[in-house]
């Protein structure tokens, strides 16, 4: 694991166990940098993680401070995160989890695909479709497609735990950043079947591209999510 997300990860958990209360302000750049003697650099990385995930906020010439955190409410059970976030895994680890893969086979690109995820014709990509529960309720229906030759190796273990962590631990890619689509769509059959949904059932759909950091493709995926159980949290700043 990189540097910065170490630091970012012992500062959420700061957070969590209310060591930086709501509306602290977080130490400044120097100050963080000679506590987990880094540079600067990584700081900063470490601070836009944090914001982007929602643990806190910038404010330009006053500082860093503990957002408030939005949890779940329990009377409506539903499941939440931030469109910025990336992965089940990091996602929903505090929660009972798994994951089911339902098909996982190396076939050759459709057009469609190919142009998605900038390969030449036909060649060879992960078809995956993976069913996502928390506390064995069948949250999300998803599929995805990745480049055989950029991620090697993958297997239905990998699947079953965390595939970006696998890319980026085991494999040295950095996941940077990705194009999300997100629509409200009747259900499918699959939806039907997988997420056990009813014609009455809308289903949020977000379809998304990974990205490196060097701007190459790493998945394209279409995620289905049951709307009874699962909402996006969105933070928007006025600049």
């Amino acid at each position: 694991m990189y540097k910065y997300s170490i630091i970012a990860n012992d500062i959420k958990e700061k957070i969590k166990n209310e060591i930086y209360k709501v509306n602290d302000k977080l130490p400044d750049e120097i100050t963080l940098s000679k506590d987990y003697s880094c540079s600067r650099m990584t700081i900063k990385r470490a601070i836009d993680i944090l914001v982007n995930e929602g643990f806190i906020t910038k404010s330009r010439g006053a500082g860093t401070f503990i957002r408030p955190q939005q949890k779940m409410d329990q009377n409506k059970n539903y499941f939440s995160n931030l469109p910025s976030t990336f992965g089940f895994y990091n996602t929903f680890k505090d929660y009972n989890y798994r994951t089911e893969i339902k098909t996982f086979e190396v076939i050759q690109a459709s057009n469609e695909i190919s142009n998605k995820l900038q390969l030449k014709p036909n060649e060879f990509i992960y078809s995956i479709e993976r069913v996502r529960y928390i506390n064995e309720i069948p949250i999300i229906f998803e599929t995805s497609y990745l480049p055989v030759e950029k991620i090697p190796g993958l297997t239905k273990e990998i699947l079953e735990n965390s595939l970006y962590n696998f890319i980026e631990k085991e494999l040295n890619i950095k996941i940077f950043n990705a194009d999300k689509f997100i629509r409200a769509i009747v259900p499918t059959k699959k939806d039907f079947e997988y997420l056990k949904a009813t014609n009455t059932t809308p289903i949020l759909e977000v379809e998304h591209i990974i990205y490196s950091n060097k701007n190459v493709p790493l998945e394209f995926a279409i995620v289905h999510y049951h709307s009874s159980y699962y909402e996006l949290h969105f933070i928007t700043k006025k600049e």
